[in-house]
């Protein structure tokens, strides 16, 4: 392992077989500590004097398209191949950079309400809460320990942990497994079913509306077998009728 000093100072850690093809070049450092140099376009490719940001890490894998380099340990110093991992343009972030805290450990926190250690991991944007651990150094060291968890659970082989662990990580990256949709329900269309043929019910003759009791049998006939002079008195006698009952109820 070899390392190349950046305008800054830093010491870059890189693998020997990429120490001759990187050294040669002038590296710098962005805020976030990722290494980077700028590279003057060729003049065929450009109208004008203009430059390209390379990034070390990428220069690592000699990574020229979409596809994302990322840390196995999330320190950007950290540029040897072993710690490097090639994933496809998806491949969701990882945890975020640990800036500052009340805890030198990754995911945890000192909650002043409860006066406990918390450990939090964040997934897909939201922070899921782990749990509450005791005071003093053996709790904090537990809520360390829940977050490596958490990590593996969701992250695998390419979790950042507290505590890194030798050997091969059995856990698969959650955030790496292809998504799975269930296939879509059939739609099954209601069978037509034939009904039984139904005998039509008879209907009820209609009773005489209310104060035409005294018309006799033409409310027995049909309208249409009425001639126009047994309609007339029909008419006639239901007003009549009508108008009696009025005159007795006023009284």
């Amino acid at each position: 392992m070899k390392s190349i000093t950046l305008k800054n100072g830093t010491q870059v850690r890189v693998s020997p077989e990429d120490y001759d093809r990187l050294s040669k070049h002038v590296w710098s450092q962005f805020k976030n500590g990722r290494v980077y140099r700028r590279e003057l376009i060729p003049r065929e490719l450009r109208k004008k004097k203009m430059y390209r940001t390379l990034l070390l890490h990428r220069e690592v894998m000699e990574v020229e398209d979409a596809r994302k380099v990322i840390f196995r340990d999330g320190d950007p110093t950290n540029c040897v191949r072993e710690n490097l991992v090639v994933t496809g343009p998806r491949f969701q972030p990882r945890q975020r950079v640990k800036r500052g805290g009340s805890s030198d450990y990754r995911g945890v926190g000192w909650n002043k309400a409860k006066g406990m250690w918390q450990s939090f991991i964040r997934v897909n944007g939201k922070l899921k809460h782990l749990g509450f651990f005791p005071a003093g150094e053996d709790g904090e060291k537990l809520a360390a320990h829940a977050y490596d968890e958490a990590a593996l659970e969701q992250f695998g082989d390419l979790a950042i942990l507290n505590f890194p662990r030798t050997g091969a990580r059995k856990r698969p990256a959650a955030a790496l497994v292809p998504e799975v949709r269930p296939a879509a329900a059939e739609v099954r269309k209601p069978k037509l079913v034939a009904s039984a043929a139904r005998t039509p019910e008879p209907v009820a003759a209609k009773a005489p509306p209310k104060g035409a009791e005294g018309v006799g049998d033409l409310y027995e006939k049909a309208p249409h077998d009425l001639t126009p002079e047994e309609m007339e008195a029909m008419k006639a006698r239901f007003l009549g009728e009508r108008y009696r009952g009025k005159l007795r109820r006023v009284g």
